[in-house]
């Protein structure tokens, strides 16, 4: 069972290579081992767009993250073929690197000159030919070789908005996207890890707008995708259901979003039984995406989020994450999000899933999981603790005070 090799080795760039190499030094990694080891904690950031970047990794550290996700979009990184601008990622990385943090690239959006001629360009998709995504995945990971520690490889794909093509939604056509990059990903970096990217839960399988995961994880092992990925990428949104409910257990009083498994936290076990019936057993689960929005009043779209108060998503999160910690299969988990809220160019509909709000101030998950981890009782049965009314965590030495307040930074 392949578990978390965390060594990097020093960055090789096509240019400025010894400064580079300066500026981003290897990071110590665990030789690998069969056996399981503590749940890894993740969040899941926006360090490129929001500002106030020491800030946010000073809020990561008080929460003892040990991998932060970044979304990346091709389409940002190179506009034009053979054009790359990776001054945004060389600083974000910079910044990172003295906190010690395990970072995971969530990678997709071609650019628009690689999409396919009839391509509608107002939706993300893959690009008309893979070799492009080849190129560009082999030169993102030969730059940040050692400093990056993985890539989740085109999330969402089962999602027509994700990838849209003028063929339509295609599990087999993803798993060719995934094994050329992770050949790329390999190749450029030996010691990174490829995981899959974490399919959408839906409640729905029309096979245009939407495939449900379950199905598209099968086609994807039919099709041969365990040789191309360490670990197996999953998603979960908890919606308006508590982490411990199923379709046949509910302990909320909300009507909608209940009896299909895409509804739950526990969707994760489904999938894991999908693993399981194609000889996977013995490989490792990531769920690079987990949460519960929270809203006080209705959006379109995300009507659940009003279902749950700010005091109820601090609840269900840590709850979760005891649960997953039960998990042997379980290596990452990454919580959906920490600040998109105060990103500006996000969809509107990640805002509620934040642990800040949009004024920057802090909402009781972050107070909530910062006081659990700084606890290191992550791995113990316990229960939810009620928010603290103060900032101050115990037995944490800051390397930079910080208050989330209002109207920051």
């Amino acid at each position: 069972m392949l578990r978390l090799p965390l060594r990097f080795c020093g960055i090789a760039s096509a240019i400025a290579v010894s400064i580079l190499l300066a500026l981003f030094a290897p990071l110590a990694r665990a030789s690998q081992n069969t056996q399981h080891s503590a749940l890894h904690f993740g969040m899941r950031m926006e360090l490129i767009t929001t500002g106030n970047t020491e800030a946010l990794l000073n809020a990561a550290q008080i929460m003892k993250t040990d991998w932060v996700a970044q979304d990346v979009k091709w389409k940002d990184v190179e506009p034009q073929p053979g054009q790359y601008r990776w001054a945004e990622l060389d600083q974000l990385l910079l910044d990172a690197r003295p906190y010690g943090f395990h970072i995971l690239f969530s990678v997709s959006g071609a650019p628009d000159w690689a999409r396919p001629p009839a391509a509608d360009l107002t939706l993300d998709g893959p690009p008309v030919d893979y070799a492009h995504f080849t190129r560009f995945i082999s030169a993102l990971a030969g730059r940040y070789a050692g400093v990056v520690g993985a890539y989740e490889i085109w999330p969402e794909s089962n999602l027509s908005s994700r990838w849209s093509t003028p063929d339509g939604l295609s599990p087999e056509r993803y798993t060719e996207l995934l094994r050329q990059a992770a050949e790329a990903v390999r190749a450029a970096d030996p010691a990174a890890l490829v995981v899959s990217g974490g399919l959408a839960p839906t409640g729905a399988n029309d096979g245009v707008n939407a495939i449900d995961d379950l199905v598209y994880y099968q086609r994807m092992y039919t099709a041969g995708a365990a040789n191309y990925f360490d670990a197996l990428g999953v998603r979960v949104d908890g919606f308006n259901n508590a982490p411990g409910d199923t379709p046949a257990y509910s302990t909320v009083l909300s009507a909608t979003h209940k009896g299909h498994t895409s509804f739950y936290f526990r969707h994760y076990e489904d999938v894991r039984n999908v693993m399981v019936a194609n000889g996977g057993a013995d490989a490792d689960m990531w769920i690079t995406s987990a949460g519960w929005a929270s809203s006080e009043g209705p959006i379109a779209g995300l009507e659940y989020a009003a279902d749950i108060n700010e005091q109820q998503q601090a609840e269900f999160l840590v709850e979760a994450l005891v649960q997953a910690q039960s998990q042997p299969y379980l290596s990452v988990i990454i919580v959906n999000n920490f600040n998109l809220a105060t990103a500006p160019d996000v969809p509107s509909y990640f805002g509620p899933y934040s642990l800040l709000r949009a004024d920057w101030s802090a909402r009781p998950a972050f107070i909530t999981l910062a006081q659990i981890r700084q606890g290191d009782v992550f791995a113990q049965s316990v229960t939810p603790t009620a928010p603290a009314t103060s900032h101050v965590l115990p037995n944490w030495q800051p390397r930079l005070r910080y208050t989330f307040q209002a109207g920051q930074p």
